[in-house]
């Protein structure tokens, strides 16, 4: 009996209590909106991106407040340019619609798209304490599409997901209205929570293989999801035409996930790669080498 209650002590400090630290770390917290702006590959653009922030900040918006259906509170802000074209804008994990599309939002609004920049649960200005790792966030895209059908002044639909706001994107991709959201664009989106969780644990050295499975069922139980879950089938069911745009250098999610991501999709398709960008830098460290077949690929579909 004493070695039994050895070994369960051995089990709960050396597996069980790393796995929860792990689990709380990963999906609950208040995250910092501008970390993703601290990132050493920003600094290259920091001019272009402070002089894009600064214009964007600038500009007239309307705040938006809805509920998930959760109940959390998610807020966003609804920038109007007189289209009929509306841009929704999914940010990533530890990040913010400013810090992930201040040049390529404001690129948008230039072009004739309004603006929809939304805080993912968690982040900015929405509430909660618990993220999903595009799992949740993916039911609230369709709330955040129910509100602009309803709301917006715009009938044409693009929606544009960065990191994890791909991964979301992704996985709600075959419960979007097509008669409404024209193009979706990934940009550097992972496949699935689970292997980008153990991508993250190799790069940190502990090992996901054995304790990822009891941080699913931790998940399971107090998310209400399955990490495991992958963004393939939905994926394949979407017809909605899609740009996949993924950098050369990007460390945090690979260029295979990409390259999935595009097989699986059945509808019209474009990939873009930026062989210098590292991770959400494709539209940016692209230069118009990306962002004139970008446009040129959305603008035939939103009209």
């Amino acid at each position: 009996m004493q070695w039994l209650l050895i070994a369960l002590a051995a089990i709960t400090v050396f597996y069980i209590a790393p796995c929860i630290v792990i689990f709380i770390l990963t999906f609950y917290g208040r995250y910092d909106p501008e970390a993703a702006m601290k990132k050493k590959y920003f600094i290259p653009y920091r001019r272009e991106i402070d002089e894009a922030s600064a214009r964007l900040g600038s500009l007239r918006f309307e705040p938006v407040s809805i509920e998930a259906r959760d109940g959390t509170t998610l807020r966003g802000k609804y920038y109007r340019c007189g289209s009929d074209k509306l841009a929704i804008l999914v940010h990533g994990y530890n990040a913010s619609a400013m810090s992930n599309f201040c040049v390529s939002g404001l690129a948008l609004y230039d072009r004739g798209y309004s603006l929809l920049m939304i805080d993912e649960r968690a982040h900015g200005e929405s509430g909660g304490r618990k993220t999903g790792f595009g799992l949740l966030e993916r039911y609230d895209i369709l709330t955040w599409l129910d509100w602009a059908e309803k709301n917006a002044a715009e009938k044409s639909f693009f929606i544009y997901g960065i990191s994890m706001g791909s991964a979301a994107l992704a996985f709600s991709a075959d419960k979007l209205d097509e008669t409404r959201v024209k193009a979706l664009s990934f940009d550097c989106g992972f496949v699935s929570p689970r292997e980008q969780m153990r991508l993250i644990a190799k790069k940190h050295h502990i090992p996901g293989r054995i304790m990822i499975p009891f941080i699913r069922i931790l998940a399971k139980i107090f998310i209400g999801e399955d990490i495991n879950d992958t963004v393939i089938g939905p994926l394949s069911r979407s017809k909605i035409p899609s740009v996949f745009m993924y950098g050369g250098r990007d460390r945090t999610v690979p260029m295979s996930d990409g390259r999935r991501y595009f097989a699986a999709s059945a509808a019209p398709k474009l990939m873009l790669i930026a062989p210098g960008a590292e991770h959400t830098m494709c539209f940016i460290a692209g230069g118009e080498e990306i962002r004139k077949p970008f446009f040129d690929f959305i603008d035939k579909y939103v009209k």
